[in-house]
């Protein structure tokens, strides 16, 4: 009934991905005991919450293929968050994460009677030929109390089979966002580990600064212990390290650029600074050829570029 749900039910948005990704952790944060599990809406919203923000802001993923009605809950975000609120989930301001989550809980979860989310009473429903039929197996739902009642034998079935579900739903979830969001990479990391953080960038300073005393930005004189290594085209869309999209900055400018698109005039000299690199730095000609295994390395720059840039990463103009 699971793999049914994830391959075959009919999906408006990627809520039901999210709800199935939901239920499948907590299983693997409480231990079955034989007992009907109540799960709080509340619960529900701030998981939805959590996931969603990350997608959004740090991803700027696309969650549905209506482009005037957006799903409810990215709605919600903008209201509360803005276009670009502080780049960590915690940094976020309590007052509007709390509004948020209520907002979530109305509106994502609230009674089917009224016409909302709908997500908890449509996850069950499985198409037979022209019949939608309920299927209670996971889940009972009260939308006067606001829970979900997690059935014992679900919860003991979706613990111990979570990998191989989990791993269907992942699937399925990356090729409908592939859908949405042409041309984004990494879908699969960034669905899978949505918190990661960026690695040590100490060796990529280290080789760089041989050849390179000026900020890439600004051409401010740079002092080796005050140097920043930044992600020229934004980690968040690129979610890699790779040499040839890394460049040495002064803490002002990559503060100021912080998770935005540089002008794109700036485009051709990451490419010249490249080439300059290719034949003398390892690290870069290694970078270039995994690059180019698709095309021409400094074609595929510039399609990155102009796919980050058809999405909300916002543009940096940088110093005059």
């Amino acid at each position: 009934t699971f793999l049914r749900i994830v391959y075959r039910a009919s999906k408006d948005n990627t809520y039901k991905f999210v709800l199935g990704k939901t239920l499948l952790d907590y299983c693997m944060k409480k231990r079955p005991d034989g007992k009907v599990h109540e799960i709080p809406y509340d619960y529900l919203a701030e998981e939805f919450l959590k996931h969603y923000w990350y997608q959004k802001y740090r991803f700027r993923m696309k969650q549905s293929f209506h482009t005037k009605k957006r799903p409810v809950i990215m709605q919600i975000l903008e209201k509360e968050f803005g276009e670009y609120p502080p780049f960590k989930f915690e940094d976020q301001d309590p007052k509007a994460m709390a509004r948020a989550k209520e907002a979530i809980r109305k509106n994502v979860f609230g009674p089917a009677i009224k016409k909302k989310g709908m997500v908890v009473q449509r996850f069950q429903r499985i198409k037979n030929g022209n019949i939608v039929q309920d299927n209670d197996v996971f889940y009972d739902y009260d939308d006067a109390a606001e829970k979900i009642f997690l059935k014992p034998e679900a919860h003991s079935f979706l613990r111990q089979n979570n990998r191989l579900l989990s791993g269907a739903l992942l699937s399925q979830w990356v090729k409908y966002l592939e859908r949405t969001n042409y041309g984004l990479p990494m879908l699969t990391s960034k669905l899978d580990d949505e918190e990661a953080e960026r690695g040590p960038l100490t060796k990529y300073k280290q080789a760089f600064y041989t050849y390179e005393k000026e900020c890439f930005y600004c051409n401010g004189k740079l002092d080796y212990t005050d140097t920043h290594v930044d992600h020229f085209i934004p980690w968040s869309y690129i979610f890699d390290d790779d040499a040839w999209n890394l460049v040495l900055a002064c803490p002002s400018c990559n503060i100021k650029k912080h998770n935005s698109l540089p002008k794109e005039d700036l485009v051709n000299e990451l490419i010249s600074r490249d080439q300059g690199h290719q034949d003398r730095l390892k690290l870069m000609h290694d970078s270039l050829l995994r690059l180019s295994f698709k095309g021409p390395w400094e074609n595929e720059i510039k399609n990155h570029y102009k796919i980050c840039s058809e999405y909300d990463f916002g543009m940096w103009t940088g110093n005059p």
